[in-house]
């Protein structure tokens, strides 16, 4: 199976212009979506344009700095999406183990992404038994939901 293209995109407006930069001004909102290029080299493109920024390029949270330093307003925070536009975990940070906090068809995501109990989106690879679960923020919200559950069971 391909493994699946993420990709973080955000919102900006105001272009900063430096000395000796010919720019034009853009009105309203740009969307810059940051991609993986070729190895572990991120790029940054303006949608719906594709066009790249090419003076920058390196890790993914380098690009996603420098692009922010451009202009004068963030309007969105970075979302990583996947090629459908669907919310996706960011590459490498799904690295402990989980508990599903929602079922993927109540929270319309994709078959094989999750909400987890520490508001996370991960992959089904991710999720495992309540005991086997690394996360911190997961076994502790897993923690208040069982007393609540025991707080209703008292009073009924």
């Amino acid at each position: 199976m391909p493994k699946m293209k993420v990709f973080a995109r955000a919102q900006f407006e105001n272009y900063k212009v430096q000395p000796g930069q010919i720019a034009i001004k853009i009105l309203g909102p740009v969307t810059i979506e940051v991609f993986k290029d070729t190895g572990e080299v991120w790029k940054a493109r303006t949608l719906p344009t594709g066009g790249v920024h090419k003076e920058l390029g390196g890790p993914a949270d380098y690009v996603m700095r420098g692009i922010a330093e451009r202009f004068e307003n963030q309007l969105t925070p970075w979302e990583w999406v996947d090629e459908t536009g669907s919310p996706a975990p960011a590459p490498g940070t799904d690295v402990l183990t989980h508990i599903i906090g929602e079922h993927r068809m109540q929270a319309g995501l994709k078959p094989n992404v999750h909400r987890t109990l520490c508001g996370k989106l991960v992959l089904k690879g991710r999720i495992v038994k309540a005991s086997a679960a690394k996360c911190e923020q997961c076994q502790k919200a897993l923690a208040v939901v069982n007393q609540n559950d025991a707080r209703e069971e008292i009073t009924q």
